[in-house]
């Protein structure tokens, strides 16, 4: 199963695994409808990267193909309704001519251990129930051969108190995401349903936030999402059902993966 001429929607696209992702699936030939809360700025003074800019350096480097430009969608999933979500699935099908795959990607991250009521329902409403929403409006509009799904969050298996103590709500959100994500491969019109979650720490913007919040060097230590991305591409193109550390992915395939730092 090939990427060429499918369609691929990516959340959280403005900015690090989100538009490396985007990079990996255009080099690979596909079309791209990138959503993000930052069209032309970033949405955050220390955040970098808007989906303008993704737009212009993956038009720099167009491989040759001719093809739709990717289009950009400026959407909040934390605040958009049902019937907005709507909404923008239908127009992706309607100006790419195709929906074939999703890319669930943005995350709220908090890693304080109680988070207050805003910050609680911020990581509900964008990790699970956004996800929710928008995979079940998708899944008509997928193609009878069968769409794709890949959710950016942890394989069941590594949930451990280690992960839940120190950040229950951001825990119980992204294993909720995994679990609802894979939950779609039941459907007969998903033929390739997957998860992956980088087993190091990825050099973003976000990453370097924490770092500053908590003094942990995830950002300082991490590596760059090269290799995590190009995983990711592939599982796009991968039939089944599976659920991914990075390093497990490359393994499997192998080798240690391919990412120098």
């Amino acid at each position: 199963m090939s990427l060429y001429g499918r369609t691929v929607l990516i959340t959280g696209a403005s900015r690090g695994i989100g538009r490396a992702i985007a990079s990996a699936c255009w080099r690979r030939g596909a079309n791209l409808a990138l959503l993000a809360r930052s069209e032309d700025a970033p949405s955050h003074p220390s955040l970098d990267s808007s989906l303008r800019e993704v737009k212009e350096d993956l038009l720099n480097n167009t491989m040759g193909w001719n093809r739709p430009d990717p289009l950009l969608l400026k959407v909040d999933l934390s605040s958009s309704s049902r019937e907005d979500l709507s909404l923008l699935v239908g127009r992706v099908k309607a100006e790419l001519g195709s929906l074939d795959a999703v890319v669930l990607n943005a995350s709220a991250v908090s890693v304080d251990m109680h988070p207050g009521r805003k910050e609680y329902d911020l990581m509900m409403n964008l990790n699970v129930r956004s996800s929710y929403d928008l995979l079940s409006l998708s899944l008509p509009l997928f193609p009878k051969g069968g769409g794709s799904v890949l959710s950016i969050s942890p394989p069941l298996r590594t949930l451990s108190l280690d992960w839940i103590d120190p950040h229950p709500v951001y825990t119980s959100s992204k294993y909720s995401m995994s679990m609802v994500s894979l939950s779609f491969f039941s459907s007969p019109l998903v033929s390739s349903c997957h998860t992956l979650w980088p087993s190091k720490l990825i050099r973003t913007s976000a990453t370097r936030m924490l770092e500053e919040k908590t003094g942990v060097k995830g950002y300082s230590d991490g590596l760059s999402p090269s290799s995590f991305s190009e995983a990711a591409s592939i599982l796009l193109s991968t039939k089944g059902r599976g659920q991914y550390l990075d390093s497990q992915f490359w393994e499997e395939r192998g080798g240690s993966s391919p990412d120098k730092g």
